[in-house]
């Protein structure tokens, strides 16, 4: 792989366990990190914040959350890579529930994310397909503009919903 990519995990996440399977999955690696979550970052603390920001949602939606990860041929310095996952999670984080953290599971290291569907602002709308896209567009241009040498791109991975 000569690739930075961003993966993103199909599914609807519209099943009533979707927030204890993600953000359960997501708090389980290593160096976790978010923004509006609470602290210390606790699993149960984490469900029951993304579920509040959905209940006091002005809006309704099928989709709960959103997963995917970043990934790199070669992960060197992880503090580096650790500093990109920040500056796509403050692409979320205006409007958004964000926890990403570093998975060291595997002999290749890669950074899952759990956003929100919903806002923290009651009267912000939810995550649709067209602002979730702008936005992972962004997170595009920040893993290009970090590792410039190896071609930036999206992919879409079927059958792996956590």
């Amino acid at each position: 792989m000569n690739n930075s990519m961003i993966i993103l995990y199909t599914g609807e996440y519209s099943n009533d366990d979707a927030y204890e399977r993600v953000l359960s999955y997501v708090s389980n690696k290593n160096y976790v990190c978010g923004y509006a979550v609470p602290v210390p970052i606790e699993r149960d603390s984490l469900i029951a914040s993304y579920r509040e920001a959905n209940e006091n949602s002005n809006y309704e939606a099928s989709r709960y959350i959103w997963h995917f990860t970043i990934s790199l041929p070669e992960t060197s310095n992880l503090v580096r890579f650790m500093c990109v996952a920040d500056s796509i999670a403050k692409v979320f984080a205006y409007d958004y529930q964000v926890l990403y953290s570093l998975d060291l599971a595997t002999d290749h290291p890669h950074i899952h994310f759990a956003i929100n569907n919903y806002s923290y602002h009651p009267d912000k709308c939810p995550l649709s397909e067209d602002i979730f896209d702008s936005y992972i567009r962004q997170s595009l241009s920040i893993l290009q503009s970090f590792y410039p040498t190896y071609k930036a791109k999206i992919e879409h991975q079927e059958g792996r919903y956590v």
